[in-house]
């Protein structure tokens, strides 16, 4: 058991792995999604014009898009990683895929 700066007791079972986030925007810098390969951490940024010029359905459609785009990023390089300390052949999946099928996703994105 140790303290941290705040003086709170906190057991090693409660200290949690930081796992690398990936984070993708609109083409405008307007909207932004944040997470790690587990889909964790999700942070999403909207600037003031969105909500002036998005309706909702675009919104949610765009959030969508990106979060499907960070997400496989995410997932890519983890795999990328996994392969590099490992050495195990791991083959591209739709839960898992390659860099490639990232950019080929990201060519998608029109917004």
């Amino acid at each position: 058991m140790w303290a941290n700066d705040a003086g709170v007791a906190v057991t090693d079972e409660q200290q949690q792995e930081v796992l690398p986030t990936v984070a993708e925007w609109s083409a405008d810098g307007a909207l932004m999604v944040e997470l790690d390969w587990q889909g964790q951490g999700l942070r999403v940024q909207l600037e003031p014009e969105v909500m002036r010029s998005w309706t909702a359905d675009v919104l949610a459609d765009r959030i969508m898009r990106l979060h499907r785009l960070a997400l496989m990023r995410a997932r890519a390089e983890q795999r990328m990683r996994i392969i590099e300390d490992t050495g195990a052949a791991l083959p591209t999946t739709p839960g898992w895929p390659s860099l490639t099928d990232v950019e080929e996703y990201r060519r998608t994105i029109d917004f």
